[in-house]
């Protein structure tokens, strides 16, 4: 959760996620909601070949409370958040 947010306001967001450096465990898809809503999968991966390139970026609204709920449902062994970027949409 993601909260101090103006309510109902536009926010844009990007996710970056690395993983260690085993493919077979540290490398693939998860899947990511916003506020409830399911996104395509994020991708991780592998720290020892990873760029700057977001595995998601979106607008999504503050709900009413001033927070956006994100969140990620592992499918591969590990989900991994490495950073994340909030700024006003």
């Amino acid at each position: 959760i993601v909260s101090g947010l103006s309510p109902n306001q536009p926010y844009e967001y990007v996710i970056y996620q690395f993983g260690g450096t085993h493919p077979s465990h540290d490398a693939g898809a998860n899947g990511f909601q916003v506020n409830g809503v399911a996104q395509p999968d994020t991708i991780q991966k592998l720290e020892n070949t990873a760029s700057n390139t977001p595995t998601a970026h979106g607008v999504a609204r503050a709900r009413a409370d001033g927070t956006i709920l994100f969140t990620f449902t592992r499918k591969t062994l590990h989900v991994n958040l490495s950073g994340m970027s909030i700024s006003p949409g």
